[in-house]
């Protein structure tokens, strides 16, 4: 009797292992159908780290993958950094730009399985994936030290994905910014790969505490357009923002910023600053509810020096007795013609008084009682 319900058991467990891979055929065959713009979306198929082995089945016999440039990963429920399946896509998907795994359960490098007989896990730790232009790790469980991993060649510094544009980390435990993201500076900004080549970095829900320059230097993402540090616990931004020329976007809200930097109000061309949700006073609410035009504007008008009216040259003997000695030399800017528009330099038609003292007629002299 017990022997026949261990067979019965294993007999059971065999139908259902059967059953989940003839679903698992099934979705990733429909969706092989449907790539759509380059697109393949496997995202919510419960996807985990046992059935890798049954993707990578499914998936290499199927030429169109070659065609795929962005594989959606997200809604899964991986839960170790997937180095087998970035293998496998960096040889199946040959013409691949952007790999979305966000909403996973990611926290772990992943280990050597039965997979190693199919994959060769040293390629990947060796060699640089230059197709790749977008990653999108978003909302997992990873750390700062998993990131570098994920980005760094073994532990060179040198960019895994060195034409990398699109860094998505938001909503993951760092705690920190990723080392690699500053260690692989120097040489990739040699190379104008790495950090140099990026453009787009969230970092918004990291539990960051601190963004010093010697976490990231503003010098060196010299293409950086859009930046999230949102949602963390930042008091102070690096004094290489001010190197930031090309950064469009800046997201500074729900942190415990005192005073919001004024020279951000001087980058050339940033449109977009939010700095709803912390503790700083020096930028007014009705202000900021006008939005990022307006609060820029007022940073701007904080950071810029005090306008200083250009020297206006001492008057000549026979004029100075007609200058009010109160108003200086300002007082003609105010309430006189013979003025200056606050330093332009800008000169307007001469005063009756002035006239009257070309012909000599100077005030409280003889000439003029008599």
């Amino acid at each position: 009797a017990g022997s026949g319900s261990l067979a019965a058991a294993s007999a059971a467990a065999a139908a259902a292992a059967a059953h989940a891979r003839t679903k698992l055929v099934n979705g990733l065959t429909f969706r092989l159908r449907d790539i759509n713009g380059g697109v393949l979306d496997l995202s919510k198929l419960q996807l985990q780290d046992a059935n890798l082995d049954d993707v990578l089945d499914i998936l290499s016999p199927y030429p169109s993958v070659h065609t795929v440039k962005t594989l959606q990963l997200h809604h899964n429920v991986f839960q170790r950094l997937p180095f087998p399946i970035l293998a496998a896509i960096q040889s199946l998907f040959t013409d691949l730009k952007t790999l979305k795994l966000a909403n996973n359960q990611l926290s772990h490098a992943f280990q050597r399985s039965a997979m190693a007989t199919l994959i060769d896990y040293g390629e990947l730790e060796t060699y640089p994936w230059p197709e790749i232009v977008g990653i999108d790790v978003g909302y997992n469980k990873l750390s700062a030290a998993m990131v570098d991993r994920l980005l760094a060649i073994s532990n060179d510094d040198e960019w895994r994905f060195p034409n990398l544009t699109e860094l998505v980390l938001e909503h993951n435990p760092l705690g920190e910014v990723p080392r690699f993201l500053v260690a692989g500076c120097s040489n990739s900004l040699m190379r104008g790969g790495g950090a140099a080549a990026l453009r787009r970095l969230q970092l918004n829900g990291c539990h960051l505490r601190m963004l010093s320059d010697g976490e990231i230097d503003f010098r060196v993402y010299v293409n950086l357009t859009h930046l999230d540090v949102s949602e963390n616990h930042l008091t102070a931004l690096p004094v290489s923002i001010a190197e930031a020329s090309q950064l469009q976007f800046l997201s500074l809200e729900n942190n415990d910023f005192k005073e919001i930097p004024s020279v951000l109000g001087v980058l050339p061309a940033l449109q977009t600053l939010l700095i709803q949700g912390n503790p700083q006073r020096h930028i007014r609410t009705q202000i900021i509810q006008q939005g990022s035009v307006k609060i820029i504007q007022y940073l701007r008008e904080k950071h810029a020096p005090p306008v200083v009216a250009a020297p206006i040259s001492a008057p000549s003997s026979r004029h100075a007795a007609a200058a009010p000695a109160s108003h200086g030399g300002l007082s003609a800017a105010r309430d006189g013609d013979e003025r200056f528009d606050y330093g332009v330099g800008k000169r307007a038609t001469r005063d009756a008084s002035t006239d009257a003292l070309d012909r000599g007629a100077r005030p409280g002299s003889a000439a003029s009682t008599t």
